[in-house]
């Protein structure tokens, strides 16, 4: 794939590591779709060339203080939550959807390749405790690579602590202090 890439996009095959199968894949499919090579779509967004488009601003809005089991419990909440309206059915009914198997992008979302697993080999509808047990895992795993992550960026970003209480507010407050007009 990334000898495809090479060929029609030389500039983001440079960018792009051979091993990074996701941004390979969609490179290649922005090509495909639109003709026009990803790097020449990000240099030139609707016509405006990305240095006259807009200065980034990096900011990191965090509920660092929370405990680890507060952030478990919220979790299991939000998983329970999910299942409650109806999260399987929905894995029911995109796997019945041509074209998509157990192995496309959009599975690899926490949960759906484990609910996918469990309907494959199961003539259950009610999901069980192992996969439950299994999705609340991985969602703990993706929160802790999430947090390492966003540790990575503290050195570009400016940093917001929020308030646990009220960070809807916090955010619509940091977001008014960041955001200024065009004039």
């Amino acid at each position: 794939m990334h000898a495809d890439l090479v060929r029609v996009d030389p500039e983001s095959a440079r960018r792009i590591h051979p091993n990074n199968y996701s941004r390979i894949e969609r490179a290649l499919e922005i090509y495909r779709v639109s003709g026009v090579p990803m790097s020449t779509l990000l240099r030139t967004r609707a016509g405006i060339p990305v240095t006259e488009r807009m200065q980034c601003k990096y900011l990191e809005l965090s509920l660092q203080h929370i405990p680890r089991e507060e952030l478990h419990r919220r979790i299991e909440r939000r998983l329970h939550t999910m299942l409650e309206e109806g999260f399987v059915q929905e894995v029911g009914k995109l796997m019945k959807r041509p074209g998509l198997s157990m192995d496309s992008m959009s599975m690899r979302a926490v949960g759906y390749r484990h609910v996918w697993s469990f309907l494959e080999t199961s003539s259950q509808s009610a999901i069980d405790t192992d996969t439950i047990e299994s999705i609340k895992s991985a969602t703990r795993q993706l929160a802790r690579r999430q947090l390492t992550w966003l540790r990575s960026w503290r050195h570009h970003s400016e940093h917001r602590e929020m308030t646990a209480s009220n960070p809807l507010s916090d955010l619509f407050e940091v977001i008014s202090q960041c955001v200024t007009p065009k004039g």
